[in-house]
């Protein structure tokens, strides 16, 4: 947080999210600088302004409370967006934008030939989608196996048949400046071990995979009896939460209709992974919850995670 102190967007929303908790009113200076940053979305309406800063400010509040948002969001406020102090409303967006923002601000000071200094904007935009793309499908391949760490070979696994990346992974890290990447050792016979440097980066990556827009669902989701074991796994839990709102409005529009009443059975940490996954699944058109325990609050829950 000390990185973010005198950042003017940061300093803005600590003044109102500590006014909302209070439930004072926040003087006009505050409210405008932030107005002016959601003019666009908002159209200039003050119902939705406050609609749209409601939001915002929850997720600053849940934001400032865990030490690795606050890193991600340093990036986004330090780094380069390319949407001028745009806020997320969630932790997906948080994600999105603060490695947007990270890899762009690497690639300003790197001195390869994927450099964005002076670039273009649409040059430079290019070449940041090509190092997020990369580490997007690194990402995925490596969540879905399971691995914290991963090696050359399943770098070039997770990259077949798309040379440009290849060529992105290779020019960097020769440079031994690949974004997010943390080089664990390099020159074994293995070609070196790598790691994200936050595991929560490689889980939003694999959650964007999940969340891109297809008429079917990825392999991941795409067996409805294996629905069950995927939200009851510990190793998918944070990955399911920083996509709530998101990964269930992609898997409804995919499959409408989802069956719970399967072996295994929800555990209550499939049921929290269930509200993460209702959240925003607005395409869902029926669900079957047969021989589901639960109690009151835990409906309770997921009923409010139908209605976000």
């Amino acid at each position: 947080e000390r990185q973010l102190r005198g950042d003017p967007l940061f300093e803005h929303l600590a003044v109102l999210n500590a006014a909302r908790k209070s439930g004072q009113q926040a003087s006009k200076e505050h409210r405008n600088f932030i107005k002016d940053r959601l003019e666009v979305a908002t159209s200039g309406r003050d119902d939705e302004f406050e609609e749209l800063l409601k939001e915002r400010l929850v997720a600053f509040d849940e934001i400032c409370g865990m030490p690795v948002l606050l890193s991600v969001l340093v990036c986004l406020l330090k780094g380069w967006w390319g949407k001028a102090d745009e806020l997320p409303k969630d932790k997906y967006e948080l994600y999105q934008m603060g490695i947007w923002a990270k890899v762009a601000q690497d690639l300003k000071s790197s001195d390869s030939k994927y450099t964005i200094r002076g670039k273009s904007k649409d040059e430079a935009r290019k070449q940041i989608g090509l190092a997020v793309e990369m580490l997007r499908l690194i990402g995925t391949a490596n969540h879905l196996a399971k691995r914290r760490t991963f090696q050359l070979p399943d770098v070039h696994k997770a990259l077949a048949g798309r040379a440009d990346l290849e060529d992105v992974w290779a020019v960097l890290l020769a440079a031994g400046e690949v974004p997010l990447i943390r080089i664990v050792t390099l020159g074994e016979a293995s070609g070196g071990e790598f790691q994200f440097c936050h595991l929560s980066f490689q889980e939003f990556l694999f959650v964007s995979t999940m969340c891109a827009d297809c008429k079917t669902p990825h392999d991941f989701f795409a067996k409805e009896d294996e629905l069950n074991a995927k939200l009851n796994d510990p190793f998918y839990r944070n990955a399911i939460t920083i996509g709530s709102g998101h990964i269930g409005e992609a898997l409804s529009k995919q499959r409408p209709d989802w069956s719970l009443d399967r072996y295994p059975r929800l555990s209550a940490l499939g049921v929290d992974g269930l509200r993460h996954l209702l959240a925003g699944s607005v395409w869902l058109q029926s669900l079957d919850l047969s021989n589901v325990e639960l109690d009151g609050p835990a409906m309770g829950r997921l009923v409010e995670a139908l209605s976000l």
